[in-house]
Parts: C-alpha cells; structure tokens; sequence
C-alpha cells in the first residue's frame, strides 16, 4: 500500500510523540506499579460509567419500555462506580482478569507448539512463552488478591512500555518513507 508523503510525514510525528509518551508513562508503571494499578483502575471504572451513558442513551432511543434493556446500563454503571468508589477492589478485579488471561494464553502457546511440531525453534519459543504466562498466572493467584496492587501496573506499564517502542519505531520508518 502507498501512502502520500504528507500523511507518512503526520504519521511519524504524531506516532514517535505518542511513542515516547507512552515509553514514559510504561517506565513509571513498572518503577510504580502501584501508581500504575491505581490508574488502571479508575480508567476502567471510568470507561464503564461512560459506556453505561451511551448504552443508556441508545435503550432510551430504542428500548425504553424494556426494563431488561435497561439492565445492561445499570450494571455498566455500578461496576464502573464501584470501581472508582473502591479502587483497589478494582485493581484485584483486574488482576484476577489478568490472572485468567495468561493462564488462557498459556494453553494457547502451548497448542501453538503442538502445532508447530515442524518447526522447532517456533515450537521451542511457544513452549517457553506458554510456561513464563503459566508461571506469572499462577503467581498471580497465589498471591490474589494483595499482589494484584503489584502485578496489574507491572503489566499495564510493561505492555506500555513495548507500544510504545513500537510506535516509535512505525514512526522512524514511516519517516524514512519505507511504509
């Protein structure tokens, strides 16, 4: 695919500025976890009070005789309270999310290795991500819900961290031209 130069030129820039701010903002959630999971909170909590507005708004368009329609935009908006309300039972929510996500991930790798059969080194490298998402999982659990304080800012920072890279690096080769 080509793009216009001008819209590569926009691209990179705003790509690289995101990049390093998100380059930033990982570092501190992995110095701060804690910081880090106490945000992640409140932004979830927030994005559900805001969905369960749209959510109520288009059942009042559409449904307003429906009191089971509305039963999906009150329950948006009390999780989303409750959250913001009490953050650090939202920071184990999340860490229990997060728990159950890298023991599904592991089962993933794991029978992306068995399929991979033909090719060691691929097989070789789902079988060690399988194993580390495992291992993070369980510890994750054992510790639950008081290390999710810990794990839930360590990943949202780690996860920001590597975006952000990435960005970075989309935006010098889209600079370059090379898209």
């Amino acid at each position: 695919m080509i793009f216009e130069k001008e819209v590569l030129q926009k691209f990179s820039k705003h790509s690289i500025v995101a990049g390093i701010l998100m380059v930033i903002v990982g570092t501190l959630g992995i110095l701060i976890p804690p910081i880090m999971s106490l945000s992640a909170a409140v932004f979830f909590g927030s994005v559900l009070v805001t969905s369960s507005i749209f959510t109520a708004y288009a059942t009042f368009k559409s449904y307003k005789k429906s009191h089971g329609a509305w039963l999906k935009s009150v329950v948006l908006f009390i999780t989303g309270l409750l959250m913001l309300i009490f953050p650090g039972v939202g920071i184990a929510a999340l860490g229990i999310m997060f728990s159950a996500y890298l023991l599904i991930d592991a089962f993933s790798n794991f029978t992306f290795a068995f399929d991979m059969a033909g090719s060691k080194l691929s097989a070789l490298l789902a079988i060690l991500n399988g194993t580390l998402s495992i291992f993070l999982g369980i510890w994750m659990i054992m510790g639950w819900p008081f290390s999710s304080i810990f794990w839930v800012g360590l990943i949202v920072g780690i996860s920001l961290l590597f975006d952000g890279f990435e960005l970075i690096m989309l935006g010098s080769i889209a600079k370059k031209g090379n898209f």
